[in-house]
């Protein structure tokens, strides 16, 4: 469990994201801890699989940290190394 924490940190932290609580930002989505991910081909073709649509923020797209672990799997499988 720990591990796969720490992946998925690692992994959004690559993509440029950074942890946000949203709840304090002034803005009417869910409440809760988010990653706050800017926009890039690879973030925006994740994005467009998952069924659900996050909210977009101006620095980007916000993922719910629930909703993190798939995010980030999608992420890797389409960043090229």
């Amino acid at each position: 469990m720990k591990r796969t924490k720490k992946n998925i940190k690692k992994t959004m932290l690559r993509l440029g994201a950074k942890r946000k609580n949203l709840a304090h930002a002034g803005s009417s989505v869910v409440v809760g801890d988010f990653w706050v991910v800017p926009e890039s081909p690879v973030v925006s073709k994740a994005h467009a699989i998952m069924e659900n649509s996050f909210p977009s923020t101006k620095e980007g797209i916000a993922v719910p940290s629930w909703e993190a672990k798939r995010f980030t799997k999608l992420c890797r499988r389409f960043s090229v190394r």
